[in-house]
């Protein structure tokens, strides 16, 4: 049975939801530059660590009878260089 008097929310907002979440009110699964000074001072833990989330994922699609231009391979580089890379709000 539904509680008459719970509302709901679709928040957009990262922010938002680690406040909720500080203040007790569920679980949120938050890029860390968003909850990471929270992290930090213990106002909210890591759960299920074990887990994996999502990557970032980029394919590039083209025919396969066709070599691949310049451009394409150079974005395709420049992807793989900018991705790869530890995002610095999750170094130290």
């Amino acid at each position: 049975m539904r509680d008459r008097n719970a509302t709901a929310t679709r928040p957009n907002s990262g922010a938002f939801l680690v406040e909720a979440a500080k203040a007790g009110l569920g679980v949120s699964l938050e890029p860390t530059f968003i909850c990471g000074e929270a992290l930090k001072s213990g106002a909210l833990i890591e759960a299920l660590t074990d887990y994996d989330t999502y990557d970032r994922v980029a394919r590039i699609v083209r025919p396969e009878n066709r070599p691949l231009s310049f451009r394409v391979r150079e974005f395709s580089k420049l992807l793989m260089a900018e991705w790869s890379k530890q995002e610095l709000w999750n170094i130290g």
